[in-house]
């Protein structure tokens, strides 16, 4: 009896061994990959004249920076992959130009500004928050100028009229 048992253990312990999925260990490690922040400026007049686009008179593209992490940034006509850069890119949905700022690292949490400063001495103030609320999600939340935007994604889109 004794022999007819080890067999049947010899036999079934490999099997319970190796037909473990790996998916079904607890102590796996998931992989999340998260997408990076991105900022998207939109400026237009009050008769809805872009105002990004270089091929127009109204082109303001050189007449703001924007300050992110104590660096300022002025609107560049060419994408890198170094830092962040503020780019000018068009948006073929909307059919308008756009000042790009983004590849900010969507892993971190943040509580930071994005600002604004325009020829005229006046500024506007984006501020961005993310909170990593569990493994895979985050709460994000935008302000523009102090007002909450409603935007609760990676990207912040905003219209601005100049």
């Amino acid at each position: 009896m004794r022999k007819i048992l080890c067999a049947a253990l010899a036999a079934v312990i490999p099997f319970l061994m190796f037909s473990c999925n790996k998916s079904d260990n607890p102590d796996a490690i998931m992989s999340v990959q998260w997408y990076p922040i991105e900022l998207h400026i939109y400026v237009q007049d009050k008769d809805s004249v872009d105002l990004l686009n270089y091929d127009s008179v109204y082109y303001v593209g050189n007449d703001f920076t924007l300050t992110y992490g104590g660096k300022t940034y002025r609107v560049e006509t060419k994408y890198t992959d170094e830092d962040p850069e503020l780019v000018l890119l068009i948006d073929n949905a909307k059919r308008k130009y756009c000042a790009y700022f983004g590849e900010l690292d969507g892993s971190k949490e943040y509580d930071t500004d994005f600002i604004l400063c325009w020829r005229d001495g006046s500024r506007d103030t984006i501020h961005f928050t993310r909170k990593i609320t569990d493994f895979a999600t985050s709460e994000d939340t935008w302000l523009l100028n102090g007002s909450d935007t409603g935007q609760k994604t990676y990207i912040g889109e905003f219209l601005l009229t100049k």
